[in-house]
């Protein structure tokens, strides 16, 4: 099986994202939801997704890895440096089966959480999911750009992976708090968001 994301983002419109899926290179592209339907065994498969997956799989326990709310800034922090992965849903949030592939994962974890109240709810969320699928409490850190919304903007600013400054889990709990509910989530289906 793989998939691809594609992003529309017209003028005038919010950006949205389309998920396509197939089971081999040269079959058709479909939706998730009619993968699913010629293979229910796939569900688990796509719950588990994450983007950048080869840098954790390939991650030692020395190592360091990002974790940030989109692609974008998991693309631009590993330009930068910095093995980065993300969700494939924005700031919806993690899946608990996104979280189970860090079970046994002994390095460092820097989660970069975005300056707005959607990225305070997903980072506290992907922390309390990362914990509890095994991520060492001391190794894990949540941290905050210096400049601008996200790792992208932090980057752009000049700054370097290592420049994220220490984030405060009560200011961030805070801010969580005045979050919209979430839209889709973080799994393909509606309804599986945490």
């Amino acid at each position: 099986m793989c998939l691809r994301k594609r992003r529309h983002e017209l003028p005038g419109w919010p950006k949205t994202f389309v998920m396509l899926g197939r089971r081999k290179p040269g079959h058709v592209w479909l939706s998730p939801r009619k993968l699913e339907a010629l293979y229910p065994h796939a569900e688990a498969y796509f719950d588990s997704l994450l983007y950048g997956l080869p840098h954790l799989l390939a991650a030692g326990p020395w190592d360091d890895l990002a974790v940030v709310e989109g692609e974008k800034d998991a693309d631009n922090l590993t330009a930068a440096g910095l093995p980065a992965l993300s969700h494939w849903q924005g700031g919806t949030g993690w899946t608990r089966e996104q979280a189970a592939r860090w079970s046994g994962f002994r390095g460092g974890v820097i989660l970069v959480a975005d300056r707005d109240a959607a990225g305070a709810r997903c980072a506290l969320q992907t922390r309390s999911l990362l914990l509890g699928a095994g991520v060492i409490a001391s190794r894990l850190r949540v941290v905050l750009p210096v400049t601008g919304k996200d790792a992208s903007d932090h980057l752009a600013a000049g700054h370097d992976p290592v420049d994220f400054v220490p984030a405060d889990l009560d200011s961030l709990a805070v801010l969580a708090a005045t979050a919209p509910p979430p839209g889709r989530g973080g799994a393909y289906r509606a309804g599986r968001a945490l």
